[in-house]
């Protein structure tokens, strides 16, 4: 639901601009998953990990990566709307289809539903992907706009 009210606050009520959207997506990316991550990782027990738990997600991880960039060489060879529907879409959906959105409501949720091993096991996958997977997405991130960024100001440099 918020994810859909952040949708509808952008396109049809014009609440924010994509220059404020860039910015709330900055501080973030930034700050507040980092400080939400770092209470997780202070506040965890990482003598007491599943690691059945976490080589399956990771696994699963791979699998999902393997399986966007196979996906993002086949389409990046077709053009779709006029334009290019390939790599640069792999992130994000690498992000939808694999990073779970419960690090403020999702763990309070569970733990209600579950019981505490359930959060337990929960906070164990978020703590590794803060660590791992949060800086691999942002430094693909940074890449893709460097390598932009670039391209827009030594455009003799990518031919």
């Amino acid at each position: 639901m918020a994810m859909f009210l952040a949708y509808e606050s952008v396109q049809w009520w014009g609440v924010f601009t994509p220059m404020q959207c860039a910015g709330i997506n900055r501080y973030m990316d930034t700050c507040a998953v980092s400080v939400l991550g770092f209470n997780f990782i202070a506040t965890s027990n990482l003598y007491n990990i599943n690691y059945k738990f976490i080589a399956a997600d990771t696994l699963q991880m791979v699998v999902i990566l393997l399986a966007l960039g196979v996906w993002s060489k086949i389409v990046s060879a077709k053009p779709i709307g006029g334009g290019r529907f390939g790599p640069e879409w792999s992130i994000t959906l690498f992000s939808l289809s694999s990073l779970p959105n419960t690090l403020i409501v999702g763990i309070p949720l569970l733990e209600a539903v579950c019981g505490k091993p359930a959060g337990i096991l929960m906070v164990q996958v978020i703590v590794f992907q803060s660590v791992i997977w949060y800086n691999l997405l942002s430094l693909r991130f940074v890449y893709r706009a460097a390598k932009i960024l670039i391209n827009e100001r030594f455009p003799w440099l990518c031919r």
